[in-house]
């Protein structure tokens, strides 16, 4: 199977790694900040940059914007990857298709425990209409420009891409963010099985093991491959582009992964500080998690 945006094995996996809740030191976060940059490969007068530019920052949030068409799923995702309660996420950003042309761009911040945050911004469903995208097209591309980087949730499972093509190629041709973009292919897990295996009786998706199937994984592939072909052609670079399942909690910390890795290196920690990747083992059944063990 192709993998998608493999992860870079430099400094910015000593943040993710120092950084994930499970490995923070119960420390101040001065020390915690001194300890992490000992770790870095860079220069002490880096090192140094890096310290001063953090804290004159603190109160600064990191700005992360989602678009995509309406009901694909950018809410489940920030809650799976990051300490977002479905409480903290305005009601408008989580209503359905119906709502896509009255929603107005919105924005809510999580903060950590050392005084790191984050803003996340979404706004009116793109894709609704060829007349609705032209009015809100310019829109988008003012709010983008006054973020660090932006995330794009497309349904893997639809082969309705023309329109998001010409959307991403209008948006990365005005804001030059083709290294600043995330392009997630969602709900890989309703993927459509080939027509024989369904006749067959295949399933699509494990649920014992909450992976895909040997058959769901060969469509994963082709449909993945056809996406990344597409994308390219717009300005999107094959490593920007991840493959997951949000609900299912299947590669959703890739996507966080690359969202660090798009940022500069004082952004990239109070990211990395606010990670929390839901755990996939608590949707694998609790018979496997016990031969596992």
């Amino acid at each position: 199977m192709r993998t998608i945006a493999p992860a870079k094995k430099n400094y910015k996996e000593v943040i993710i790694n120092f950084l994930y809740p499970r490995h923070v030191p119960e420390q101040e976060f001065g020390g915690r900040v001194d300890e992490l940059l000992d770790q870095l490969p860079v220069t002490e007068e880096k090192k140094g940059e890096l310290r001063q530019e953090i804290n004159q920052n603190l109160s600064e949030p990191v700005r992360i914007i989602g678009a995509g068409q309406a009901g694909v799923g950018k809410s489940t995702l920030l809650r799976s990857i990051f300490a977002v309660e479905e409480g903290d996420i305005p009601s408008d950003i989580t209503t359905d298709a119906t709502r896509a042309e009255t929603m107005q761009f919105q924005s809510f911040q999580i903060e950590n425990e050392d005084g790191f945050k984050i803003e996340f911004t979404d706004g009116p469903g793109l894709g609704e209409s060829l007349e609705r995208d032209e009015e809100l097209i310019p829109q988008w591309v003012e709010q983008i420009d006054q973020h660090d980087v932006l995330y794009w949730v497309i349904d893997a499972s639809s082969r309705d891409v023309a329109h998001i093509q010409k959307n991403i190629r209008h948006v990365l041709d005005e804001t030059g963010y083709s290294d600043r973009i995330v392009v997630v292919l969602n709900k890989i897990d309703q993927i459509e099985l080939e027509q024989e295996d369904r006749e067959e009786g295949a399933e699509g998706w494990d649920e014992e093991y909450n992976v895909p199937t040997d058959e769901l994984e060969e469509q994963i592939d082709r449909r993945t491959n056809d996406l990344v072909e597409k994308l390219e052609t717009v300005g999107v670079p094959e490593d920007q582009i991840i493959a997951c399942s949000a609900l299912k909690r299947w590669n959703h910390g890739e996507v966080l992964d690359k969202m660090v890795e798009t940022l500069p290196e004082e952004k990239q920690i109070k990211v990395a500080a606010n990670r929390d990747v839901a755990d996939i083992r608590e949707l694998v059944d609790d018979d496997v998690l016990d031969e596992l063990e």
